[in-house]
């Protein structure tokens, strides 16, 4: 079992789950990508 979070968005655990405080539960990966399109 995993001991990092898991993301909301895409479902995989990654230590980056928590590290934004406006949106903790996503990944860096998912997160860059919502900002990109202008959703964060």
């Amino acid at each position: 079992p995993s001991t990092s979070g898991k993301c909301e968005r895409c479902w995989v655990h990654k230590p980056s789950v928590g590290s934004h405080d406006d949106h903790p539960a996503l990944c860096d990966r998912c997160y860059a990508v919502l900002e990109n399109m202008g959703h964060i």
